[in-house]
């Protein structure tokens, strides 16, 4: 950070659009083949075997790391969340149910992480608000909610907003042009202010001091 020299580098199969995560001295990514990369932070060295996924496309997601444990969303053929030990890569919920049954690939945002829950938006023709528990028990995911919330359409463009949770609310966008918010309950809360916008919400949100910030596209 002193100086911007180059320390060093890593060359990922394919390309690598996604932000990095960070958890203790690990550094994790995804790449456009589906394959998650975990490398130690001060030389870039492989921290344990790359994770090929199954048919999947990171895109700009990134993955999450939390209290030990991975959290991904390849999309497209693999349309379900993959929870992995961080210090290892081992799969944790090899038993978890797609997150909606389709002959066609998905598309996702990046996960959300909170205390006990992973929050994610997906789908293949209709874009949904899922939320699943943290922790894995025998061998999946558990869905927390019946029925998930209809965020509307999935763009062509390839990118959906991902969650941002503050104070037991979920907040993100949609291609409709508008911010939408829910409790951990799944249930719709009304924002007092206009959150229509001119074009497509594919950001996502931000809070800080009590205020919500989105970028939305012209």
């Amino acid at each position: 950070t002193s100086s911007g020299r180059l320390l060093s580098s890593y060359q990922a199969e394919q390309p690598v659009e996604s932000a990095p995560s960070i958890e203790g001295d690990i550094v994790y990514f995804g790449a456009n083949d589906g394959t998650i990369y975990a490398l130690n932070k001060n030389d870039l060295s492989a921290a344990w075997p790359a994770y090929q996924t199954m048919g999947g496309r990171y895109g700009i997601n990134a993955v999450a790391v939390s209290s030990g444990t991975l959290y991904a969303l390849p999309g497209y053929d693999e349309n379900r969340p993959l929870a992995l030990t961080a210090s290892g890569g081992v799969l944790l919920n090899s038993l978890s149910a797609p997150f909606e049954e389709s002959d066609s690939w998905e598309l996702v945002g990046s996960p959300s992480v909170t205390g006990d829950r992973v929050y994610f938006s997906g789908g293949a023709s209709a874009n949904a608000l899922y939320a699943m528990n943290k922790q894995a028990v025998d061998g999946a995911l558990d869905y927390v909610w019946s029925s998930s919330p209809a965020l509307g359409g999935v763009p062509a463009l390839g990118v959906l907003s991902s969650p941002a949770i503050a104070n037991d609310l979920i907040y993100i966008g949609t291609i409709e042009g508008a911010l939408a918010a829910f409790s951990s309950a799944s249930v719709a809360v009304p924002l007092s202010a206009d959150v229509s916008f001119p074009g497509p919400v594919y950001a996502s949100p931000a809070v800080s001091n009590g205020m919500v910030f989105v970028g939305a596209g012209g």
